[in-house]
Formats: structure tokens, sequence, C-alpha cells
């Protein structure tokens, strides 16, 4: 007797993106395009438009970008604001962030160290994405303690979304973040449940224990 569960295998990402015919996939906060890599070595052959605002890093993302005629890249951070603001540019590059580093960071030793600061520009997702080319958009954020603040910059957007990947947090590296707990409730509100759920970073000293997770939202029906 079957009820609609399947316990052999892993539902992936690409699969989702698949099964929602998503053409356009909104990379924020994406560093040198390690998400962007890994979903064309999943087989994800759409269109993928990244956002990273740190000139660096941007040089880096650009320069992998550069040979895929289906990836374009953006220098902008992502907000509820147009406009600039400062960047934490912490020695881990994929720590940088607008938001300030909790007490809690110095579990990631030198990683959160702030080495630097950048005036960045700063772009709402609901002014860009009459911008963009596609059909099907899936939204990743990535953006260290900032989803929210992008998301609320994003209400329009959000519902012609088929998707939303978020990074949260159990444990909070930047000040101003909210729980595991509000994130969830604000994306049932905004109308999607939760698809997929995976560990990103683990508590150093106890791997057994994760710090953050990759959450994937569909919408509701």
């Amino acid at each position: 007797m079957r009820y609609g569960m399947n316990f052999s295998r892993q539902p992936t990402l690409v699969q989702f993106l698949k099964s929602r015919k998503i053409d356009t996939v909104l990379d924020v906060g994406a560093n040198t395009g390690q998400f962007a890599r890994s979903l064309r070595l999943s087989g994800y052959a759409g269109r993928i438009v990244s956002f990273e605002p740190t000139s660096r890093v941007f040089g880096l993302l650009q320069s992998q970008a550069s040979s895929d005629a289906g990836w374009s890249v953006r220098k902008e951070a992502v907000g509820d604001e147009a406009g600039s603001l400062e960047i934490n540019i912490a020695r881990a590059s994929e720590l940088s962030s607008l938001a300030p580093f909790s007490g809690r960071a110095d579990m990631f030793g030198r990683a959160t160290e702030v080495i630097g600061t950048e005036s960045v520009t700063v772009v709402r997702l609901d002014d860009v994405l009459p911008e963009l080319p596609g059909e099907n958009f899936f939204l990743k954020l990535d953006i260290q303690g900032y989803e929210k603040r992008a998301l609320e910059g994003a209400r329009k957007t959000l519902k012609t979304l088929a998707g939303v990947q978020l990074e949260l947090p159990i444990v909070h590296l930047y000040d101003g973040g909210w729980t595991f707990g509000e994130a969830i409730n604000y994306m049932d509100e905004s109308g999607f449940h939760i698809s997929q759920i995976s560990p990103t970073n683990y508590i150093i000293g106890d791997e057994a224990s994760a710090t953050e997770f990759d959450v994937v939202f569909r919408r509701s029906e």
C-alpha cells in the first residue's frame, strides 16, 4: 500500500527546479558563484542571474560566469531600500554582510574577523525583476542575516515566484536577524510551505550540530 511517500531517495534542488519548470534562478549573495556552479553540475540549464556587491569577490564571480552565456552577474546587494550601504567584509568572504556580527560569531574564529568595509549599491528585487527576462523564477537568498530585509523589498516579487531557498540560522552570527521560526512563519504568511531542508554549517567542536540550514520553499497550492 502506498501513502504518497518514498523513503528510497532524497529530493534535490534541481529536481524541484525542473518540476516547477523554472527558467530563471535569482542567485542573491552569489559570492564567487559556488551556488550557480553547483546548479550547472547538477544539470540545470536555465538562466542564472547572480548578485554580489563587493568589488574583489565580484571580479572572481565575473570571471566564473564569463564562459556561460546563460549566467549574468550584477554588482549589487539586495535589501528593502534602494541606495548605498557599508558592508562589513569578513576574512572569509562568504560571511561578509550588511548586518553586524553578533557575539556568537566568535565560534567561527578568524573567519568572521572584519578586515574592511566597502560602500555598495543596494537594490530592491521589486525594482529589478521587471528588467529581467524569464517566466518562472526561483529565488535563492544567502546574504548573511539580511534575508528578511531583502524579502521586505520583494513583496511583489514573492507573489510571482515558484520557489525560494533561504539560508536560515539556528545559531545567530549576525545582529538583528530573524529566528528560524520567524522565517518559517513569514514565508507561510507569504504563501510558501517548506519543501526541502539541508544542513549547511556546523558548530566547531560539535560537528553533529548544525548552525544553519538551506530551506527550500514551494508555493502553496
